[in-house]
C-alpha cells in the first residue's frame, strides 16, 4: 500500500470517528433535553395536584363529577398535557389573598396584646397596660 493510500485511509478513519463522536454528543444532548422536559412535566403535574385548577370558561367541577379537570390520564401525550395545563389557570387558595393577610395581621396584633396583658397580670411584664389597651 502506498503512503498516499495509507494517509487517505487514516483520514477516512478520523472522519468516521469524528462523525460518531458528533452523533453521540447530539444523542446525549437530546437525552438531556428530554430529561429536562420530563422534569418540567412532573413539576406541572405536581402543581395540578397542589392547586385547584379551573378553565377560563367554567369552574372546576368536583372530581367525582368531572375527573378530567383535576388530573391528566397517562394515555395523553406529554405535549397534549402541556397544552392542557397552559389553557388552565391556577386558583389561589383563599389564605393567599391580600384580605386574608390583613385579617391575619389584625388577629396577630390582638393575640400579642392579650399575651402582653396576661404577662402584666401575672407580674412578668412591668410595661404600662394603658399603652396596650389603646389598640383595642
Amino acid at each position: 500500500m502506498s503512503e498516499d493510500a495509507k494517509a487517505l485511509s487514516m483520514i477516512r478513519q478520523i472522519v468516521r470517528i469524528a462523525r460518531e463522536e458528533d452523533e453521540m454528543e447530539a444523542k446525549l444532548i437530546a437525552e438531556e433535553e428530554e430529561r429536562e422536559r420530563q422534569r418540567k412535566l412532573l413539576k406541572l403535574r405536581h402543581l395540578c395536584l397542589r392547586y385547584q385548577m379551573v378553565t377560563k370558561e367554567e369552574d372546576c367541577l368536583p372530581p367525582a363529577t368531572k375527573p378530567s379537570r383535576c388530573y391528566f390520564p397517562s394515555s395523553t401525550t406529554p405535549l397534549a398535557e402541556v397544552e392542557t395545563i397552559q389553557s388552565l389557570e391556577i386558583v389561589e387558595p383563599s389564605f393567599l389573598s391580600p384580605a386574608w393577610s390583613m385579617e391575619y395581621s389584625k388577629l396577630k396584633a390582638r393575640v400579642d396584646l392579650l399575651e402582653r396583658n396576661q404577662r402584666h397580670y401575672v407580674g412578668k411584664d412591668l410595661e404600662s397596660i394603658a399603652q396596650g389597651n389603646s389598640r383595642l
